[in-house]
């Protein structure tokens, strides 16, 4: 076998196992999210509070709105609901928190890229480029409704030799 055919191989294989990779990718991060938006909306008045001491506009609206995203968003990506709607907003709260919260103790490059929020950041901005994956309900609606098709399939599709 050659080295060309068994990279082929490798990737073919890949490909078979990436949905459940992304699956992976997304319950973690919407845990991740659905929890911390029940716990701000849960701790509400401590939210605000921290809200006001990064001078956030309206933080007692903010606060319920944030939380409730946060909640509801994390569920939707852990499902694969509504993806790519969804990781919109979500990236962009990720900005706010990286330049309200955390930018003033940013001292370079590195200590940006290293940050949980950039992370984040660049896991949102995936999903709303790659989509959630077949192992999603995105993918199922897409597959029954097709004017959903926008939701659920990948941004590409790459097809490998046979």
């Amino acid at each position: 076998m050659s080295i060309t055919r068994a990279g082929i191989n490798v990737m073919k294989r890949a490909r078979q196992v990436e949905p459940y990779l992304v699956l992976l990718v997304r319950l973690s991060l919407g845990v991740v999210f659905a929890r911390t938006g029940y716990g701000k909306l849960t701790h509400l008045e401590r939210t605000v509070n921290f809200f006001r001491e990064l001078h956030i506009p309206a933080p007692e609206v903010q606060a319920v709105f944030i939380g409730s995203l946060e909640l509801a968003g994390g569920i939707c990506i852990a499902l694969g609901l509504l993806t790519r709607v969804v990781s919109i907003p979500l990236a962009g709260t990720m900005v706010v928190a990286i330049l309200t919260a955390l930018l003033p103790e940013v001292s370079g490059a590195l200590d940006l890229i290293a940050l949980d929020e950039t992370l984040y950041l660049f896991l949102f901005l995936w999903l709303t480029t790659a989509g959630a994956g077949k192992a999603s309900l995105d993918h199922l609606l897409a597959r029954a409704v097709p004017a959903l098709r926008a939701f659920g399939e990948p941004a590409h599709e790459e097809h490998l030799p046979a």
